[in-house]
């Protein structure tokens, strides 16, 4: 029996979801998730954002950081959301989580990635980046195209500004760099996050954490 065009699109997007985050799946305990001993990063700076571009949670001068890169369409990132801001929270000021890209799921985590960014560059509130960002992990089964833009236009921005955004390539540019560079830290799968310790010591770590194992990681 030959399969519909829909149900080959089915079997695709489930194969896809299960390979970006198959780390998750197969790990059966917290040592799995490292990747690799701790080492020294020349240049720092290639693993963050530049400040003007980076969207931060946490005070941004924090003593160590942690970059992470998630895709939007991705059932593990949308648990790990909530552990990183409870670990910034409650660091009283120690740690700054920065979120990245690494869209590998779906052509529409890449349009969701890219919408984030025009966000994030139309707004006048620096918070509105996390508010889309938290809507979509609470929505993650709907994000169709016209769903993407509807959130967007909810957060108070005009449906031309976002397509004009989307169509000046910036968006795109910027989530292309995310995924390079986490492809050139050793990125398998989603969620996928580096700590940057303060003496420039750092960490590679994939998979959703639970809150306690990453204390155990940071301390």
């Amino acid at each position: 029996m030959s399969l519909s065009v829909l149900q080959k699109e089915i079997l695709l997007t489930a194969l896809a979801v299960i390979a970006g985050c198959y780390l998750v799946i197969f790990a059966s305990n917290k040592d799995d998730f490292l990747s690799g001993p701790s080492s020294v990063i020349e240049d720092i700076a290639s693993i963050k954002r530049t400040p003007d571009l980076a969207h931060t949670y946490g005070d941004k001068e924090a003593p160590l950081r942690i970059v992470e890169f998630a895709d939007f369409s991705c059932h593990f990132c949308a648990e790990l959301h909530p552990t990183l801001k409870r670990l910034v929270d409650e660091s009283d000021g120690g740690v700054v989580w920065e979120y990245r890209h690494l869209p590998i799921l779906s052509a529409n985590s890449r349009l969701a990635a890219e919408i984030s960014e025009c966000v994030a560059k139309l707004s006048t509130d620096d918070n509105q980046f996390w508010t889309f960002a938290e809507q979509i992990f609470e929505s993650q089964k709907n994000l169709s195209s016209s769903y993407l833009h509807e959130m967007a236009v909810g957060l108070n921005l005009s449906p031309q500004s976002v397509s004009d955004c989307l169509d000046d390539g910036q968006a795109s540019a910027l989530v292309s760099e995310d995924a390079r560079v986490a492809n050139s830290m050793g990125a398998r799968g989603t969620p996928f996050s580096v700590i940057i310790f303060p003496d420039g010591q750092t960490k590679n770590v994939s998979g959703a954490l639970a809150y306690e194992e990453w204390l155990e990681l940071i301390n």
